[in-house]
C-alpha cells in the first residue's frame, strides 16, 4: 500500500472517530437531559480551585454540547456554596467542586451547620491531591525540620507556626505534628496567608498547601521548605523530603484534595454518567499541566473509590480534633 493512501485512510479514521466522539457526546447531553451545568465553587475568583473549575468547564461545555458555568460562592467555610447546590434541583444540573476542608474538616469544627457534607452530597470525582507543607524562611535560623524540631524541644511555646485560622488543615496538622514529635509550638492563626510575616522574620514558619508557595520559592528563594505531606515527594518540590521520609508517617497522610460533588438525591445513572464525563473532561496533559503548576497531583478518582477516601479522611481529621479536646468555632 502506498504512503498517500495510508495517510488518507488514517485521516478518514480520523474523521471517523471525530465524528463518533462528537456523536457520543451527543448522546451522553441527551441521556443526561441537561440544558446547561452549573459548577459552584466556594471560594473565590483566581482561586487554584476556580482557575481549575473555569478550565474545566471549558472542555465539559465542548463534550457535553452545552453552556457550563462556574459560579463563586464564598463564605462560611464552604457552606454557603455547598447550600446553593443543594438548594437546586437534584437532576445533576448543579455540582459542587469542593476543596477537602470544606467536606471533612469544617462539619467537625461547627456544632451547628445548614448540611452535612458527607450525608447530603454524593462524591463524584476527586479531580487531584496537594501537599501540605511546612516552610520557614530562608534567611532564618532553621536549615532543616529536626533544626526546628530540636529547638521545640529546648524552648516549648517559643517556636511558632501561622495557619490560615483555628480549624484549618494547616492548624490541625500542626497539632498532629506536635503530637508526633512530642513537642509544644506556638499557633499563631492568621485571616489570610501568614507567609508574609515568616518572610519578615516576625513569625518561625507557616503550614500552608504547597501551591500558594510557589510565588517564593523561586530564584532566589524567599522560603524554605522543610517538609511536605504525601505519600511521596511533590513534583514542584523533589528536593524537599516529606514528613514520612522524616519519621512523621501520619502526619504525611494529611493532604488536601479538590472533588466534584453532587446532591446525594442525584440519580445514581445520572451521576455516573457525569463523572464518567468530568474525567474526560480533566484528563488531558494540558490539563494535569495547570494543575501541577497550582500544587495539584491529578488523580480522576470515581464514585465509590472516591467515597472511601471521603469516609477515611473524614476519620483521619477528626482522630486529630478530638485528640486535641475537640474545636468548636461558633
Amino acid at each position: 500500500m502506498s504512503a498517500i493512501k495510508i495517510v488518507r485512510g488514517l485521516a478518514l479514521l480520523s474523521a471517523a472517530g471525530a465524528l463518533c466522539l462528537s456523536a457520543a457526546a451527543k448522546d451522553e447531553a441527551e441521556a443526561l437531559k441537561l440544558k446547561s451545568l452549573r459548577i459552584v465553587v466556594p471560594l473565590p475568583a483566581g482561586s487554584a480551585p476556580d482557575v481549575l473549575a473555569r478550565r474545566m468547564s471549558e472542555n465539559l461545555g465542548k463534550s457535553l454540547k452545552i453552556p457550563v458555568i462556574v459560579e463563586n460562592k464564598p463564605g462560611f467555610s464552604g457552606f454557603i456554596g455547598g447550600q446553593e447546590v443543594l438548594r437546586s434541583p437534584a437532576d445533576g444540573s448543579s455540582l459542587y467542586m469542593a476543596i477537602s476542608s470544606f467536606v471533612v474538616i469544617t462539619p467537625q469544627t461547627y456544632s451547628k451547620t445548614p448540611y452535612d457534607p458527607v450525608r447530603d452530597f454524593r462524591p463524584l470525582v476527586q479531580i487531584g491531591r496537594t501537599s501540605l507543607a511546612l516552610a520557614v524562611s530562608t534567611s532564618g535560623r532553621f536549615s532543616s525540620l529536626d533544626s526546628y524540631v530540636g529547638e521545640a524541644r529546648k524552648n516549648p511555646e517559643l517556636v511558632s507556626f501561622g495557619s490560615f485560622g483555628n480549624g484549618t488543615a494547616a492548624h490541625l496538622l500542626g497539632e498532629e505534628f506536635m503530637r508526633m514529635g512530642k513537642i509544644r509550638l506556638r499557633h499563631v492563626p492568621y485571616k489570610q496567608s501568614a507567609t508574609p510575616d515568616v518572610i519578615g522574620g516576625h513569625l518561625d514558619a507557616t503550614i500552608t498547601d504547597v501551591g500558594s508557595l510557589t510565588p517564593f520559592i523561586g530564584d532566589p528563594p524567599k522560603l524554605r521548605v522543610l517538609a511536605v505531606t504525601g505519600d511521596k515527594r511533590n513534583s514542584l518540590l523533589p528536593d524537599v523530603p516529606t514528613f514520612a521520609e522524616q519519621g512523621y508517617g501520619s502526619v504525611s497522610k494529611m493532604t488536601g484534595w479538590l472533588g466534584i460533588f453532587a446532591p446525594k438525591a442525584v440519580p445514581a445513572a445520572v451521576a455516573d454518567k457525569l463523572s464518567q464525563a468530568i474525567v474526560q473532561a480533566t484528563e488531558s496533559v494540558q490539563y494535569r499541566a495547570s494543575m501541577a503548576m497550582l500544587g495539584y497531583q491529578y488523580t480522576g478518582i470515581q464514585g465509590a473509590q472516591f467515597s472511601d477516601i471521603v469516609n477515611a479522611d473524614y476519620k483521619r481529621w477528626g482522630d486529630t480534633i478530638q485528640a486535641i479536646g475537640g474545636i468548636r468555632l461558633d
